[in-house]
């Protein structure tokens, strides 16, 4: 659903709402991930754009109900993304 960075690891949160750990970077993750369906929405959080419910000014609600903060400096890039993928 989304991965954020916590202290030095990297947090995967799944639709379940299980997690998986891994000790690396969001850049190194990123530059692994389909650029078309996932997003930085702030510097420690990257979101998957199919698991988006619903978007409410700078909170995205992700499909596991978990809300998501967009820092306001990438708002722009965030709703023209979402937009192109929902299309």
């Amino acid at each position: 659903v989304f991965i954020e960075k916590y202290q030095k690891n990297i947090i995967f949160n799944l639709l379940d709402k299980s997690i998986v750990k891994e000790r690396t970077t969001l850049k190194n993750i990123y530059a692994e991930l389909d650029s078309d369906k996932f997003i930085f929405i702030n510097k420690g959080i990257i979101i998957n754009l199919k698991n988006i419910k619903y978007l409410d000014g700078l909170k995205i609600v992700m499909e596991n109900d978990v809300n998501c903060y967009i820092s306001r400096d990438r708002l722009k890039e965030v709703k023209d993304k979402i937009t192109n993928f929902w299309g």
